[in-house]
């Protein structure tokens, strides 16, 4: 009867553990996927792997920095835009002043 109990509260600390890492809610997630999903993987283990890797915070940090990568290619190309324009205004303006200063030098 003592080592009944001494298993129950194993298994019990076990289950805390299991759902205070947040284990039992990614299993559950996963497992909901598959049961509502109108076609079910082939691997259902691979699935789960694959779900299991989305889920951790490196894969997480991994998609922010992807989207911090994106918007930081976008700002360059328009950085990049905006500078061909300035130098161009900077040339059109210094060819302008040239212009002036050589009909002025003329007279």
């Amino acid at each position: 009867m003592a080592s009944q109990r001494s298993i129950d509260s194993k298994r019990e600390e076990f289950r805390k553990y299991l759902e205070s890492s947040g284990l039992t809610d990614c299993i559950v997630r996963i497992l909901t996927m598959i049961f509502e999903s109108e076609e079910r993987p082939t691997d259902a283990l691979q699935f789960m792997k694959e779900q299991f890797a989305q889920s951790s915070p490196v894969a997480f940090e991994l998609q922010r920095t992807q989207k911090y990568l994106d918007n930081a290619r976008e700002k360059i190309i328009t950085l990049e835009s905006e500078n061909i324009k300035l130098k161009e205004e900077v040339e059109h303006y210094k060819s302008k002043i040239f212009s002036q200063q050589l009909s002025t030098s003329d007279k």
